[in-house]
């Protein structure tokens, strides 16, 4: 593979951080609005944050770039991007609706602190995704690290209503049967990952490793499992991991991140 960073290597290589900042986000608000020595506090944020920091300045040191290939390829110049991101956020809001609602309306009647900091961080990262569009694949996944904080911001609402036990475990139990009716897995075949084909891709990994020359060049559509366990020099035709292909211009009404096709 050529040495280009992409969204899959950030994530194998410590990180994981950028895909959960809304919940780094929210937990700064919360840490910040609820101290009483917010000296303190920033000490410990500022702890918390060294880590990807200096995977940051290694990633670029290594790299030469301070943003994943990925992000030429997805956001950068790619037309109607708010368009497909406020889409992305609509889909988001129909299936999470009920916690959206209970939280809302409970930050507005309690005024609570720590109520209205969590929402300030489900806010936060609704907005991130409205500046960086939208995603190919169902159920909304680049908002999947606010769905914690948005059931805590429905579940603290419940509990700054009523103090009637049986009354919270019913508020409760309403908005996560409203949440798994609209995203619940209810087959086995839906925890499994298709994204790439990971199975067909391991089999023809091991194939072009067992009954091909080393210094064997191919190319792949799906980036992943087909390169890594061959151990072969791969071009990336999507463009995920080839900084040329990524800056082509998109071709209309393909899906991101499937677009960029380099026509030389």
């Amino acid at each position: 593979m050529r040495r280009w960073l992409t969204s899959n290597e950030t994530w194998l290589r410590g990180g994981r951080w950028l895909a959960a900042r809304p919940l780094w986000g929210t937990a700064a608000l919360l840490a910040l609005g609820m101290s009483r020595n917010r000296k303190q506090t920033l000490l410990f944020l500022a702890g918390a944050a060294a880590l990807p920091l200096a995977h940051l300045l290694w990633r670029h040191s290594y790299y030469s770039e301070w943003l994943p290939n990925t992000y030429t390829l997805k956001v950068y110049g790619v037309p109607g991007r708010l368009t497909r991101g406020a889409r992305y956020l609509a889909l988001f809001v129909r299936n999470y609706g009920v916690p959206l609602a209970m939280g809302g309306l409970g930050a507005v009647w309690l005024w609570q602190r720590r109520i209205t900091l969590l929402l300030a961080g489900v806010g936060l990262g609704m907005g991130y995704i409205l500046l960086v569009g939208d995603d190919i694949f169902p159920y909304s996944r680049f908002l999947a690290p606010i769905v914690p904080l948005l059931l805590a911001l429905a579940f603290a609402v419940g509990t700054a209503v009523t103090s009637n036990p049986k009354a919270r475990l019913m508020l409760m139990s309403a908005v996560s049967t409203a949440v798994l009716a609209n995203v619940g897995a209810f087959q086995l075949d839906q925890l499994t990952s298709t994204n790439g084909e990971p199975a067909r891709g391991l089999a023809a990994a091991v194939l072009i490793e067992q009954y091909t020359d080393p210094d064997t060049t191919i190319a792949v559509s799906a980036a992943g499992a087909v390169p890594y366990f061959s151990q072969r020099y791969t071009f990336d035709m999507l463009g995920k991991s080839d900084p040329v292909i990524a800056c082509m211009e998109p071709v209309p009404a393909v899906p991101v991140g499937h677009s960029a096709v380099n026509r030389k």
